[in-house]
């Protein structure tokens, strides 16, 4: 085989490698470089003189900076004190105080647009700090007219997020942040809960330092449809930092959750978890270049349907990352637009998530994004509120105030609720009949304290009717004028002995503030003292509180001592004869 033809059948082998090789992900944009620093703070700083004291402050500056981010290494200030980071004028500040972003005291702080920072550290006279160190900053470098992950498709279909407002996709739009990741890549983000979950790309963010690290800036938009647009541009409202839920490489998502709660102001978007169909409109809304947000609604390359809007083209796409196959469509992507929420117009819910670009010329090949059911099977059980109303939060219970705040809800008691099994103060029997126990006023029944000397005796409700049916037949009686042997009249003494009652049933009303009748320290605490309490109160017997009132024996019953005794009288004798006096 002559050179020619060895180097025409390399180049072959070349071209069809480089066909086989599989797409790959629309990486972050990049936008700033890292630079070492060494700014400190005096060790250990005194507390100042008076509340508000200046005790330290620096200016940096990197000329033609589009940005600057600071990564501050052990941050821990004094009670009390703070840091305030702003640029040249003031007009963009934060405060830092304690150990800092989520309180982790090693951190990319949240950026400055511009090319200068100030810092003024404030003392009060609580006491001093460590103080801090910065070790490296990220500065922004100029925007790139054409950067190399551009992926649109013959002319520009992107316009700024206001040229769609009012509508409802503008409104759904809002949930859409532009992320600055450990201050020197641009990706897009969307709330997808109201507990401010995000979700992004795996490439743009992959681990629980990326997530902190990171600033999710909402709000960023165009005052005018036709104002200029560039990298950053447009100032909007920062979280900076979140929790790392998980990801996924090969289906190319991170899921986090914000700190502060960005989703009351911006809202979220929902996932359609299903597949998308061909043919179906689609837009998308990103942070393309890193400029403020603008919607990929339209698209020259065609089709479009019904409404003006890109059409998904295929549902069978090559994969990016070695995970399923997935969605195309002609809507334009730019670096920066790595996980942009792709929307149908039908339901206005998430679809995909955007991952992938398309050819770099020539519209060879569609733009993809991942199949949001996909995603969904391992993320939504984290997304899916508790509730949507107060109504969700029904517990059945008439005596809890049910509401639902954020998808959460809440079954507050209701004090002195009548109906949940507590008589409280300003209930009575009379009033909350359902809470507060009442009786004594008729027949009686067992249990209700006295021995009622027409229905009960000692055999039929021994716990109303003191008695002893044992031992010497001399020795037995039975309290009530029946059953037992040896019955006798309740006037007799041994029949009201032990704090039993023997006669008519003692009125008694729970919530009078009167402990009587049948009512004891667990059936009406709030007349009786509470059963448990070490004392054997009134209202108390053996009975119904054997851990207060320890068991005794009463009148007549055999006893070793005066403390087996409910008397505390044991009578004198030979030990087989002793009985409860």
């Amino acid at each position: 085989m002559n050179e020619t033809r060895i180097a025409r059948a390399l180049a072959v082998g070349i071209l069809l490698t480089l066909a086989a090789l599989p797409l790959s992900a629309q990486a972050p944009l990049r936008v700033g470089d890292v630079y070492e620093a060494d700014i400190t703070t005096p060790r250990n700083y005194p507390p100042g003189k008076s509340a508000g004291e200046s005790a330290w402050v620096h200016q940096l500056t990197h000329p033609g900076a589009t940005y600057i981010a600071l990564h501050f290494r052990n941050f821990h200030l004094g009670q009390g004190d703070y840091l305030v980071v702003s640029d040249l004028f003031g007009t963009q500040s934060y405060v830092m105080e304690g150990r800092g972003k989520l309180s982790s005291g090693t951190f990319w702080a949240q950026h400055v647009k511009g090319d200068t920072v100030l810092l003024e550290l404030v003392t009060t006279r609580k006491g001093g700090g460590s103080g801090f160190t910065i070790d490296k900053y990220a500065a922004g470098f100029a925007d790139i007219a054409e950067p190399p992950t551009r992926a649109v498709c013959n002319n520009s279909d992107f316009e700024n997020a206001v040229c769609r407002s009012p509508s409802i996709e503008y409104t759904r739009g809002r949930a859409v942040a532009r992320l600055l990741i450990q201050g020197t890549s641009l990706c897009t983000g969307w709330l997808a809960s109201a507990n401010n979950h995000l979700i992004t790309n795996e490439h743009c963010i992959s681990s629980s330092s990326a997530a902190l690290n990171t600033d999710y800036e909402f709000g960023a938009e165009a005052p005018t449809c036709g104002a200029s647009n560039c990298q950053l541009c447009w100032d909007g409202q920062i979280y900076s930092g979140s929790a790392f839920i998980q990801d996924n490489p090969g289906l190319d998502y991170a899921l986090v959750q914000l700190s502060g709660d960005p989703a009351a102001t911006y809202g979220y978007l929902e996932i359609d978890d299903r597949t998308a169909s061909v043919g179906e409109e689609v837009y998308l809304v990103s942070h393309p270049g890193g400029r403020a947000k603008e919607f990929a609604y339209t698209s020259d390359k065609g089709p479009l349907g019904p409404t003006g809007a890109g059409t998904v083209i295929s549902t069978s796409e090559p994969t990016c990352t070695g995970g399923t196959l997935e969605v195309g469509y002609w809507n334009d992507t730019q670096g920066g637009s790595s996980g942009s929420p792709v929307l149908a117009v039908s339901t206005q819910k998430v679809i995909a998530l955007h991952h992938c670009r398309g050819s770099l010329s020539n519209c060879g090949n569609p733009n993809r994004g991942v199949p949001i059911d996909q995603i969904c099977a391992e993320i939504c059980d984290y997304l899916r509120p508790e509730c949507a109303d107060a109504a969700d939060c029904d517990d059945s219970d008439i005596c809890t105030a049910d509401s639902c705040s954020n998808g959460t809800c809440s079954n507050d008691a209701i004090v002195g609720c009548c109906g949940n099994g507590d008589c409280e103060t300003g209930e009575d029997c009379d009033s909350c009949a359902a809470d507060c126990i009442s009786g004594g006023t008729g027949p009686g029944f067992c249990g209700d304290g006295a021995c009622n000397d027409l229905t009960e005796d000692c055999l039929s409700c021994p716990e109303d009717c003191n008695g002893r049916q044992n031992g010497k037949p001399a020795n037995r009686f039975c309290c009530g004028d029946g059953g037992g042997e040896n019955p006798v009249d309740c006037t007799d003494s041994r029949c009201s002995s032990g704090g039993v009652t023997c006669g008519e049933p003692v009125p008694y009303c729970c919530g009078d503030l009167t402990c009587e009748g049948a009512e004891n320290g667990t059936n009406c605490e709030i007349d009786c003292a509470f059963c448990g309490n070490g004392t054997c109160d009134p209202g108390e017997t053996s009975f119904d509180c054997p851990q207060d009132c320890p068991t005794c024996s009463t009148a007549g019953q055999s006893c070793r001592n005066d403390s087996d005794c409910c008397s505390l009288n044991c009578s004198n004798g030979p030990p087989a004869s002793r009985v409860c006096q």
